[in-house]
């Protein structure tokens, strides 16, 4: 019967598969944002917005809505990539997690000083995609705990005195 140390390796993660669920999540996360990045700069070339020289939509305009995709693309690619690998987080605490990175980012852009303001535009991608990863981090770690709450094991114990021996059965719930 398998011991308390055994049911802790199968709950307990290794540092190893850690780092490689990470490095998944890290390049799911870029491929779907990449992806859907340029889907929201195709969207911008219908923009009303039209660069009245070229008679098309500017880079500007082009590059927002670049961002704006890849800001909505990284959670997904966060979820996707960490459940290749058989990640136990949520997809809703991915998607909380860029909702607060998202939120941040928009009360940083506020906040940032006239002369840094050409950065505001790369706060939305940066800790959109910074919430995601945490955010499913978090919820892979309540996951293991609650798994490693819910492993019930049982073991034979033997008990030797001088009057005589015990057999019995220890748990642990």
């Amino acid at each position: 019967m398998a011991g308390p140390a055994a049911m802790k390796r199968v709950t307990e993660e290794s540092t190893g598969r850690m780092v490689g669920r990470i490095a998944a999540e890290v390049g799911a996360m870029s491929a779907t944002a990449m992806g859907v990045g340029m889907l929201g700069a195709s969207f911008a070339l219908n923009a009303e917005d039209r660069d009245p020289a070229l008679g098309r939509p500017s880079l500007e305009v082009m590059k927002e809505g670049f961002l704006i995709g890849a800001a909505i693309g990284a959670p997904i690619g966060v979820w996707w990539g960490a459940r290749t690998v058989r990640g136990r987080g949520s997809l809703g605490s991915v998607v909380a997690g860029a909702g607060l990175g998202s939120g941040l980012a928009l009360l940083t852009a506020e906040m940032l000083p006239e002369r840094h303001e050409n950065l505001s535009q790369y706060l939305l991608p940066t800790f959109s995609m910074a919430g995601s990863l945490i955010g499913y981090e978090l919820s892979n770690s309540w996951a293991l705990a609650a798994e490693q709450r819910s492993v019930a094991t049982v073991q034979p114990i033997v008990s030797m005195h001088r009057s005589g021996a015990a057999l019995g059965l220890a748990g642990q719930f």
